[in-house]
């Protein structure tokens, strides 16, 4: 990126304009030229109405058609809850209209996809890294886990695995391709990126019947305000990840508000 650096300052003449919003712009207009993925695999995508590229010719020379899988996952951020990843075929020429990045969906939205996306593929797995393995391993590996785990419980093998961010999945032995911002640029990662988000909402409002108060049925686990402020009234539950600071840190305090007690 130092290119791009210099680029964006050389063209501002007055260097004090120059902020972090501009290098921002200057950074994603980059990406969008240079995408690496967008260069090399062109002649394997074809882009749908939507702007999402999905799979329309198989990489062997038979002329069939090949499963392409996208990968993605969700709750790497959330302070309890498992981490879930979905791996997702669509069909070759999937009717799913809207198709985006889960985040950028509401609820509701995501609902009425989930059900197009089960009508139009061809498999749909799940994977899951527990809470447990979030503290043992560190969240990302738990994440890498949660990806293996889903490719491999697929019931028809992918030719190719399109994984959204930056790295491979460790422990997949199928042909990978990263995609970076993979969910708004490919229908079966931006599918698979629905699914992971769709089935851990309702594992978590289950998990809010399970520990009533935490509200998990609202913040999923995400380090909002109303989650924080649980924490520090009931305490953590089995659920909360306690490598995470804002889980380990409230619970060092109240060890220690006890044992100041205790001397008095």
């Amino acid at each position: 990126m130092r290119g791009v650096r210099a680029l964006a300052a050389r063209s501002h003449r007055n260097r004090d304009c120059f902020n972090s919003f501009s290098l921002r712009r200057w950074d994603y207009w980059f990406r969008r030229q240079r995408h690496p993925f967008q260069r090399s695999r062109r002649s394997e995508l074809a882009t749908c109405a939507d702007g999402l590229a999905i799979c329309s010719s198989g990489s062997s020379g038979g002329g069939g058609v090949a499963a392409i899988a996208g990968m993605d996952e969700v709750g790497v951020g959330a302070l309890a809850g498992p981490v879930v990843a979905a791996a997702v075929i669509l069909v070759q020429n999937p009717i799913v209209d809207g198709l985006a990045d889960s985040k950028l969906l509401t609820p509701k939205r995501r609902e009425e996809l989930f059900t197009l996306i089960r009508e139009h593929s061809v498999g749909i797995a799940i994977g899951r890294a527990e809470v447990e393995e979030v503290d043992r391993l560190n969240v990302y590996w738990a994440a890498m886990e949660a990806r293996r785990r889903a490719v491999e419980a697929l019931s028809t093998i992918p030719a190719h695995v399109l994984v959204d961010g930056k790295r491979r999945i460790r422990g997949c032995h199928l042909a990978q391709t990263p995609v970076v911002d993979g969910d708004a640029l490919t229908a079966s990662i931006a599918a698979a990126s629905i699914v992971a988000k769709v089935t851990r909402d309702a594992l978590m409002r289950e998990y809010g019947r399970i520990y009533p108060g935490h509200g998990f049925e609202n913040h999923k686990g995400y380090g909002t305000t109303a989650h924080i402020d649980a924490l520090r009234r009931f305490g953590a539950t089995p659920l909360h990840r306690r490598s995470f600071a804002p889980v380990w840190i409230p619970e060092r305090t109240q060890l220690r508000l006890a044992f100041g007690a205790e001397q008095a």
